[in-house]
């Protein structure tokens, strides 16, 4: 039988737990339209009428708990994993054999390079996994070597295109990385936090792959500026061309101690759930012997 306290939500993952039934979720952003309008002096418009009614619906759906088909594929997954442990994951291959995961953690390397000349200060990525009670993660980035003595942690995002770094520009801070980060604040106990979007290039493996294709492609050619054009197109593949301040977009989040409470709370939900499908699946398994 799974011990309902080895059952722990990923970090990642507390924004499909925090969804209902129908995918909502009802965010700060939410609550703090609902006390703007309530607040508003003059009579509200019917438009703003009608959201607001909307907004309340919606606050009282959300206070209605109802786990989603999201929701339960995951904990389903977490099931399984306690049931029959971690299996082997087939490895994709990327280019020159490098694995997504791989290439994910030399882009994030080079981010904290990034931010920290940026700033002018020193980041430190962080090994391991953290957990406490409820949830367990993997925190990216703190503000010192020692955890205990960091102010301040860091979630690293980056982006390989400039079209897909471009969509941050203007936009509010994505939901399930507001979440993200509170649960790394609940780990951590810090009081901020921060996400962090970077253009970065690609690893130094596929920019190799991509000259030798290059090249390939213009060998019989006698192209005299080969190396010249190369040298051109690289620079462009490294965004060297385009100022620090303009590849980092960063969000503040501050710690939310009445959410973390809430995501707590699902937590215990995402328990019960999970142990009531272990007793089905045994039931369902005598049953079929």
């Amino acid at each position: 039988m799974i011990n309902r306290k080895d059952i722990l939500i990923r970090c990642s993952f507390i924004h499909l737990i925090m969804q209902n039934e129908n995918g909502s979720v009802f965010t700060e952003a939410n609550q703090s339209r609902i006390d703007e309008l309530r607040a508003r002096t003059k009579p509200l418009t019917v438009k703003m009428m009608e959201e607001l009614i909307g907004l309340l619906d919606k606050k009282e759906m959300f206070s209605t708990i109802k786990l989603s088909d999201s929701c339960k594929s995951y904990l389903r997954g977490l099931y399984l994993n306690h049931k029959y442990g971690n299996r082997y994951s087939f490895i994709n291959n990327g280019s020159q054999n490098i694995t997504p995961m791989v290439r994910g953690i030399k882009q994030e390397d080079w981010a904290v390079k990034m931010l920290s000349e940026f700033r002018g200060c020193k980041y430190f990525r962080h090994k391991g996994r953290i957990k406490n009670e409820y949830l367990i993660g993997s925190a990216d980035v703190f503000d010192n070597k020692d955890i205990l003595k960091a102010k301040r942690v860091i979630e690293i995002k980056t982006k390989g295109t400039i079209a897909d770094f471009n969509k941050r520009v203007g936009t509010d801070l994505e939901e399930n990385h507001r979440l993200q980060v509170q649960g790394y604040l609940s780990l951590t106990g810090k009081e901020l936090g921060e996400i962090v979007y970077c253009l970065v290039p690609p690893t130094e493996s596929v920019i190799q792959e991509q000259k030798e294709l290059f090249y390939n492609l213009d060998k019989n050619k006698k192209n005299l500026n080969l190396d010249k054009k190369w040298a051109e197109i690289e620079s462009d593949i490294r965004f060297n061309d385009i100022p620090l301040n303009e590849k980092i977009i960063s969000y503040k989040v501050e710690r939310d101690n009445k959410l973390i409470d809430q995501i707590r709370e699902r937590v215990e939900i995402c328990r019960d759930w999970i142990l009531d499908f272990e007793k089905y699946h045994i039931d369902w398994l005598n049953q079929n012997k």
